[in-house]
C-alpha cells in the first residue's frame, strides 16, 4: 500500500519535499518515465541499482533526508524497456551536504535578493515569458548591445547572400521544376500547398536539394 499525498519537511530548513508516495515502511516512492529519445535516454542503468539520472538522484536523497528512510524506490517506465525498478539507498553524508548547499543558496540568493551569476543566458523562449516591472529602467552593458547590433547586421548580410544565391539557382532552372547535379542530387522547386487557418489558402514553391537515383 502506498500513502498519498505526502509532504515531508527537513527540520530547520525551508526545504519541503513531496514524494509521489510513501510505502508502509515510510520509504519514499518517486515514479519516473523516459522515452526512447531525449537527454535522459541511455542514462538509466541496471534494474534495482541507483543508476538513475543525476538530478533524480539528488531529488531522492533530499527526500530520504526529509523522511529519515533507508531507501527511496524509483519505479520507471522506460522507452524500449518497460517498467524498471530502481532503489536509491540513504547516504547521510551526501544528503546533508546537498541540504547545506541548498540552504546556503536559498539564503544568499532568495533571502539576500542576489541573482545568481550566469555564464550563459537562459533560452530566449524563457526570457520572453519573464514578467516585467512596468516603468522600471536598469543599466545594461553597452558592449552587449553593440554585439547584438553587429550580429543582426551579419545576419542581414548572410540572408542577402542566401537570397542572391537562391535566386541564381532558381534562374538556372529556367521553366523547369527539377535540376540535376553531376553527383545525382536533384534540386527541386515544386509547388507546395498550405492549408489556410487565419489566412487564406496559399501555394508557394520551396527550393530543396535531395539525393537522386544516380550512383
Amino acid at each position: 500500500r502506498i500513502e498519498r499525498p505526502v509532504e515531508a519537511a527537513i527540520d530547520g530548513t525551508p526545504i519541503v519535499t513531496h514524494p509521489d508516495g510513501l510505502t508502509e515502511a515510510g520509504c519514499p516512492v518517486e515514479a519516473k518515465t523516459s522515452g526512447i529519445t531525449g537527454p535522459l535516454y541511455g542514462t538509466w542503468g541496471e534494474e534495482w541499482s541507483d543508476e538513475i539520472p543525476e538530478h533524480y538522484l539528488v531529488q531522492c536523497l533530499v527526500q530520504l533526508e526529509a523522511t529519515k528512510a533507508d531507501v527511496c524506490h524509483v519505479p520507471a517506465l522506460l522507452g524500449g524497456r518497460g517498467f524498471v525498478m530502481y532503489r536509491v539507498p540513504s547516504n547521510r553524508d551526501v544528503q546533508q551536504a546537498i541540504v547545506e548547499r541548498a540552504v546556503n543558496w536559498f539564503e544568499y540568493h532568495v533571502i539576500g535578493d542576489r541573482p545568481p551569476e550566469l555564464t550563459t543566458p537562459p533560452p530566449l523562449t524563457v526570457l520572453k515569458k519573464l514578467r516585467r516591472d512596468p516603468g522600471r529602467t536598469v543599466e545594461i552593458d553597452p558592449e552587449i548591445v553593440e554585439r547584438w547590433l553587429e550580429a543582426k547586421e551579419r545576419a542581414k548580410e548572410a540572408q542577402r547572400a542566401v537570397d542572391e544565391i537562391q535566386a541564381a539557382i532558381i534562374a538556372a532552372l529556367g521553366d523547369a521544376e527539377v535540376g540535376e547535379l553531376p553527383d545525382g542530387r536533384l534540386v527541386t522547386y515544386y509547388e507546395q500547398f498550405r492549408k489556410g487557418y487565419w489566412v487564406e489558402d496559399t501555394t508557394f514553391r520551396v527550393l530543396r536539394i535531395k539525393k537522386g537515383s544516380r550512383k
